[in-house]
């Protein structure tokens, strides 16, 4: 049964890790004889995130690990830096799960169903069985958005590019670290996807629900999502180059 390490980017959420840390060693005791931990990556919050989680697992022992960026570095070093960890500690399998409510963790379940067999499990909210709870216009407009044309630009067949929720195999996390992406943000998502396409590796999606937060602040801005727009463009005519590698 392989091991499986939660990756737990933080950045101000110390109204939320209570919730994301509970829920997740809940869910945990559904796997006694697997090998579960968390890694919590945190940026440095000044809202005092870092000393919250470590008070929470305080008596976890090693079912908790936690990295203290000294500054704020963005989620895809985040999860490079979770992914070097966890390489290096021995985890084949890893999750992707944001800390601020809006995914739920239960839903983990299917994932590891389908990891068995595939390098990439995306949680997707634009499929049949998905949907998405309490979320504006403008939210949903941008993440269909952000999906079509990065789907059209790199010609990839997935419905939901930009989802944080999603486990990934050791070997996929291993191309990720040893050539990092270039993307800081969301982006990283699209880039991974693409970087699982292009290595010959296996992917599904699988419905989630996803329930926007209900405390904090999103950590979407305008510059995250010019990033993710500039980076898909840049890689889609790449893509299309006759003499690219």
């Amino acid at each position: 049964m392989k091991s499986l390490l939660i990756c737990l980017p933080t950045y101000n959420e110390v109204q939320n890790i209570d919730f994301a840390l509970n829920s997740i060693r809940n869910w945990r005791l559904k796997y006694p004889n697997r090998k579960i931990s968390v890694i919590n990556i945190d940026d440095s919050s000044p809202d005092g995130t870092a000393k919250k989680a470590r008070k929470i697992a305080q008596t976890w022992g090693d079912e908790f690990f936690q990295i203290v960026n000294p500054g704020k570095n963005g989620l895809g070093p985040a999860y490079l830096t979770a992914f070097t960890w966890g390489l290096d500690n021995g985890f084949e399998l890893f999750l992707e799960f944001d800390a601020d409510g809006s995914h739920h963790i239960e839903q983990a379940d299917q994932m590891l169903d389908n990891s068995e067999s595939c390098d990439l499990v995306i949680g997707t909210r634009w499929m049949n069985g998905g949907s998405i709870i309490n979320w504006p216009a403008y939210r949903r407009l941008i993440s269909r958005f952000g999906t079509w044309y990065a789907a059209k630009m790199l010609e990839l067949q997935y419905r939901d590019l930009t989802s944080g929720f999603r486990m990934l195999s050791a070997r996929l996390v291993k191309d990720l670290v040893d050539h990092p992406v270039a993307t800081k943000g969301y982006g990283f998502q699209i880039e991974s996807v693409l970087r699982c396409q292009n290595l010959n590796l296996s992917i599904r999606e699988v419905p989630i629900t996803f329930t926007e937060r209900s405390a904090g602040n999103s950590k979407m801005s305008t510059k995250i999502a010019l990033e993710a727009f500039w980076q898909v463009t840049r890689q889609g005519v790449r893509h299309r180059l006759p003499f690219r590698d």
